[in-house]
Parts: structure tokens; sequence; C-alpha cells
């Protein structure tokens, strides 16, 4: 039995340590050695520690002072370190191979004071919230509202669900469902965002309201190799969908604009909005609502019963009066 000092450190902090291993042992053992000499900072489970050669092509061992911050897994789960404007590439120690292997640290292995034989990268603990909205094809504002809640609650985007260089949380599936994907650096926002999607689809005024919800929250654990994007509602595009709103394209001039939408034959005439669209986009689409002039809603009695109803969807004539909300 060959038992010798293992010299480490953590990526991404000022952690160096040494633990005491027969060599022997297999790269497992190593592990959860390393996990046992700092729990407090190593809050992974051990499986998740990742492991890699600190020796250089040369053939060195890395100096104990050599600067970790801007370590990052590349390209076939290797370390890249640039340290001092030249960068360098460690392999992953396999967890079944022993550590005496020749590729690791031979059988003329020798611990010296100053050297980093090992380098422990500790994924970081996320907290992923995963939702689907149901026919959330079929309304008007639910993604934008999705958007808007995300960015308040500090989300970001997961980068193993990148596609082509494209970052992407909120996507629509073939059943018209609206599937959320995103990540948080703290439980409580992970909670408070499934709060929110559960408690809109109960609210009057939500876009959500009436579409069923489902969400989960779970822990995770991640090695990004840079560093988490965070969702904007600014980054919300409603033309990456489809949308009866998105048929109506008006390239026209100002003059030209306002004599075609008083053409009753036209789209936009149809669905015109009367409202501020932040305030009509929750309540219903334009093509449920309908135009009603002063003069025939004065005639037509049954038309009386919407006068008070707060949920009144009707757009009526600016001659009128404005519609209630």
């Amino acid at each position: 039995m060959v038992v010798s000092n293992v010299n480490f450190a953590v990526v991404g902090t000022e952690f160096r340590s040494s633990v005491s291993i027969d060599l022997s042992l297999l790269v497992a053992r190593l592990r959860k050695a390393v996990k046992t000499e700092d729990p407090e900072n190593i809050a992974c489970g051990t499986m998740s520690l990742q492991l890699f050669l600190a020796k250089r092509a040369s053939g060195d061992w890395l100096s104990a002072g050599t600067e970790l911050a801007n370590a990052a897994i590349g390209e076939r789960g290797r370390l890249k370190l640039d340290a001092d404007g030249h960068v360098e590439v460690f392999e992953p120690m396999k967890p079944l191979q022993s550590l005496n292997d020749p590729k690791y640290f031979g059988a003329n292995f020798e611990s010296r004071a100053g050297q980093i034989h090992v380098l422990v990268v500790v994924p970081k603990k996320l907290w992923l919230v995963t939702a689907s909205i149901a026919n959330a094809l079929e309304a008007v504002g639910i993604r934008a509202r999705v958007y808007e809640a995300t960015t308040e609650h500090v989300g970001f985007y997961d980068s193993a669900l990148q596609s082509d260089g494209q970052d992407r949380a909120f996507w629509y599936e073939e059943d018209k469902s609206l599937r959320i994907h995103v990540l948080f650096d703290t439980k409580e926002n992970a909670r408070r965002l499934e709060t929110f999607l559960r408690n809109c689809q109960m609210l009057m005024c939500s876009p959500l309201k009436g579409h069923t919800v489902t969400t989960t929250v779970e822990e995770v654990f991640s090695v990004e190799s840079q560093p988490l994007q965070r969702i904007f509602y600014e980054q919300y595009d409603p033309k990456e969908t489809t949308s009866p709103q998105q048929s109506m394209v008006m390239s026209l001039s100002c003059s030209d604009l306002e004599a075609h939408l008083l053409d009753i034959s036209t789209a936009e005439f149809r669905y015109q909005r009367i409202e501020d669209e932040r305030f009509f986009i929750p309540h219903c689409k334009a093509e449920c609502c309908n135009l009603v002039p002063g003069k025939e809603w004065k005639e037509v009695m049954q038309y009386g019963k919407y006068d008070d109803d707060p949920n009144n969807r009707l757009a009526l004539s600016r001659l009128l009066r404005r519609p209630q909300l």
C-alpha cells in the first residue's frame, strides 16, 4: 500500500487542500475523500464532482498559486484553463481508473508542497422550473406574460437547450401547449414563478385564465462553461409564432392607414382595437369583440345589459363612450 498526499484545488474558489490516499485505489475513492475534506463548500453529491489531472503538457504539475478563475469546461468534457494568456487543457479523471495508472500518478509519484495535482469542479446548484400551459397557442398574451414574470423572478436560460446557437426557454408543442424550461439560482425565485403560473389560471384578468397549468420544480446541478444568461422581457418577439393579429400586416402611410381602417371589408376594420393594446390583450382576442355604432346601441334594448357589466367585451364606438374592462 502506497499512501501519498494528493493536493487539490476547487476551480472558481481560493480553496486549496490535500488528502492522504492509497494510490492503488480508484479515482472514485479520491473523489469521495475530496468531498469529505470540504463538505460545506462542496454541496453537491459525490457522484457529481468532476476531477481533472492538473498535469501540464510538459509533465509538470500546476503551481498552487495558479489563477483558476478563468477555467471552464470545454469540448469533450476537458477543462480549459487560461493562465497568464496561455490556454491549457486538462483531461477528466475516470472514476473507475486506478490512481496509480501511468496516465495519472503512476508508480513513482512524489508529492511536493506548492503543487496542485487535481483540479476539482463543483457543479453549481440550480433550480429548474418546467411547466406546460394547455392550448396557449389559442390565446393572445400568454407567452408575453410568461416572459414578463420570468424576468421579474430572475430566470435564466439553460444552455443545454440551445438550438443553432439560440437560447430558448419557451416553445409551443404540437398540441398547442406552451412549454416552459427556466433555471433559477435560488429556490425562492423558482417557487415564486411556479406560484405565479398556478395562480394566474384562476385570475379573471389574466391571459392564463381557464388554461390548465402543470408545473414542477426540481434541484439540479450544472457545470456551465459560460455564465448563465438572464431572460429579459425585451427578448419577447410576438412574431415568433402565428397569431390572428400577425396576419394583419399594415405597411401603409399614416394617411392611407386612416382611410384603410374605415373600409369595412378589411380585417383591420373588423379587428381594430379601440383600447390601448396593453389593457386589451389580457381580456380577450380582438376577433372576439364587435364594433357597435352608438345609434344602434341606443336602439337595441338588449345591449343595455352590458352597461354595468365589468367584463364587458364589446368594443364600443368612440362616439358613445369608452368600454368598460
